[in-house]
């Protein structure tokens, strides 16, 4: 009897609460930059700043231009 109660009380004090959802506001992302350099140049420096950045990297696919990273970073405002 005291389960049945108790399953009763929480069922009516939980039928009170509501949730309020804020959706995220959207947000515009730049998925991709061009710079007036060539392949290999660019190449270069952006190996270069991984590495004064101290990040490692996992994978270089240099023919597809694919380099990828498992480090979380956080960037400063320039």
């Amino acid at each position: 009897m005291r389960a049945v109660l108790l399953l009763l009380a929480s069922l009516l004090i939980s039928s009170c609460a509501s949730i309020n959802v804020i959706p995220p506001e959207k947000s515009d992302y730049e998925v991709s930059r061009t710079y007036a350099l060539s392949f290999e140049d660019t190449w270069a420096y952006a190996v270069d700043w991984f590495a004064e950045q101290n990040v490692t990297i996992d994978l270089l696919e240099k023919p597809s231009g694919l380099i990828t990273v498992s480090t979380l970073m956080f960037l400063k405002d320039s």
